[in-house]
């Protein structure tokens, strides 16, 4: 599912039974994916980002 399914199908999947628990799942796993905004190919992959912050300061 992709963002404008999920926007689509709001009402429908929040009223179904356990729906919102569902929902929280579903923008999470999009998030972690990348699939909630517009993906920028010159930024920097998290791992290098990750490293970057734990350098020590000088």
């Amino acid at each position: 599912m992709n963002f404008n399914t999920l926007m689509d199908n709001f009402d429908l999947l929040a009223e179904v039974p356990n729906g919102v628990t569902k929902l929280r799942e579903l923008i999470l796993h999009l998030a972690f994916r990348g699939k909630l905004v517009p993906q920028d190919p010159r930024d920097e992959p998290a791992g290098t980002l990750v490293v970057l912050q734990s350098a020590p300061i000088m």
